[in-house]
């Protein structure tokens, strides 16, 4: 599986891979995810199913986010 990183200051978790969608959680730059799936929305952009803690899933917009592989830190 592939694993990104945060790129900006704060990152939005959505419950759905849509920018109207609730906010689950908020991750901070630097933070690191393996990506569980993706989707591409109607306008093209590109978004990361995030795994959090305790099982909890939500959806990251890749305009925040940085792909990268291995499984340290880049």
């Amino acid at each position: 599986k592939e694993r990104a990183i945060v790129a900006a200051d704060l990152a939005r978790v959505r419950m759905r891979p849509s920018t109207e969608a609730p906010v689950v959680a908020h991750l901070l730059r630097g933070e690191t995810f393996e990506v569980e799936d993706t989707y591409v929305d109607d306008e093209g952009r590109r978004w990361y199913k995030v795994l959090l803690l305790k099982g909890k899933e939500g959806w990251l917009r890749e305009d925040v986010a940085s792909l990268y592989r291995g499984s340290g830190p880049p």
